[in-house]
């Protein structure tokens, strides 16, 4: 990351007390550690919620994380910032031991749910989060996930994506995917998709205008791989996302169910003014979800203003994009799939290579992205005259 939370922004720690001894004292270890990277101060909840919002209005923290159950309880923390709220600051909850679903209560009245796995995950991931929530133009999009300078892996679904699961097929043939690191989590990587396709398909009117339904985007940083899916409905509203996405027993939404069984972390940002909907999904090395099924992970999910909607990963500056398509489908030329499929393999090779084959690969996958580049504005200058 180009930032961490240790700079500029303040970050307000309450430690949980009810963490047995043992834990206790890995988890304080573990605290003095993340000091190092981020300006923490640390709270006993000894000190109450009022202490802590006295500090607080003062303007001194950008976060706040509350232990799982004080995140509950202490539900004047949250709104003593504005209930409805789109910016300012964030209060989150976590989690260090085994949290199942039920531990918790109801679903509290919040318009809000943020709670932080830190007991399965590592500090690395751990430190990413914190920054994401610490800075507001690093909450939503890939740029708080990954660098920029990471291959993206994309994919536009459209109306006539409707009547089939080829982009998914297409999808799931990536070399990334295939590889050995993520092999055992291809089962729940194609629950998952086929979870976000009904999304954006079963039961919605047709789109008869042009523009892309949904899209898809891949990426891999750190041991740790990013699903991210962008679409609009106007039918799902933030409390329907609540109840949904709630980690607590009950019935639940299947396909929202599915999203956070077989993924390690779930991020969900709704954007009101326009309906749109910003799914991100974890997938880790650890692969909590898979060794240790039942649990809690972690959870986000979060209004946002419009102005930090990213549709895509081009929006957000990356410029290494790499397209994932369907020949039959997109119509496209020949040269345009060869071209793909070499992009594909240079990524692949580049990841094996030594230091001194890196920049000579480095080049041919500039030179074929340049290749894809003009090919793509040739197309796109004679769908506009079509």
């Amino acid at each position: 990351m180009k930032r961490g939370p240790s700079q500029q922004a303040r970050i307000a720690f309450v430690m949980d007390d009810r963490l047995p001894h043992v834990r206790k004292a890995q988890f304080t270890k573990f605290i003095s550690l993340l000091r190092i990277q981020c300006n923490l101060e640390v709270f006993s909840p000894k000190d109450g919620v009022h202490s802590l919002l006295e500090k607080a209005g003062q303007g001194q923290y950008s976060l706040i994380l509350l232990p799982w159950h004080l995140y509950l309880d202490w539900k004047q923390v949250d709104s003593h910032f504005g209930a409805l709220r789109l910016e300012g600051v964030t209060v989150a909850g976590y989690f260090a031991d085994t949290l199942l679903p039920f531990d918790l209560n109801q679903l509290p009245n919040y318009h809000r749910m943020i709670l932080l796995d830190f007991f399965r995950m590592t500090e690395s991931e751990i430190v990413t989060l914190i920054t994401a929530l610490v800075y507001p133009d690093q909450k939503t999009g890939f740029s708080g996930i990954v660098p920029r300078l990471t291959p993206v892996y994309h994919q536009e679904w459209y109306e006539h994506d409707r009547s089939g699961t080829h982009c998914l097929d297409s999808v799931m043939s990536l070399p990334l995917l295939r590889a050995r690191r993520w092999e055992e989590r291809v089962g729940s990587i194609r629950f998952i998709l086929t979870a976000l396709w009904l999304m954006c398909f079963k039961g919605k009117p047709r789109n008869r205008e042009l523009e892309a339904c949904a899209t898809l985007e891949l990426a891999e940083h750190d041991r740790r791989l990013a699903m991210k899916f962008t679409f609009q409905d106007r039918a799902l509203t933030l409390k329907h996302l609540m109840e949904y996405a709630w980690p607590s027993p009950g019935k639940k939404h299947p396909l929202f169910q599915i999203l956070s069984e077989h993924s390690d972390f779930l991020r969900i940002h709704q954007f009101p003014e326009n309906h749109t909907l910003e799914i991100t999904l974890f997938f880790t090395a650890e692969a909590p979800s898979q060794l240790h099924p039942g649990e809690v992970r972690g959870i986000w999910i979060e209004p946002q203003k419009t102005r930090y909607l990213a549709r895509n990963t081009d929006e957000e500056g990356f410029e290494n994009r790499i397209p994932v398509l369907n020949a039959q489908e997109r119509n496209l030329p020949d040269q345009f799939l060869i071209l793909v499929d070499q992009l594909n393999a240079l990524h692949c090779r580049l990841g094996e290579s030594s230091q001194e084959e890196r920049f000579v690969v480095e080049h041919q996958i500039s030179h074929v992205r340049r290749l894809l580049s003009s090919i793509e504005k040739k197309l796109a200058e004679t769908k506009k005259i079509a």
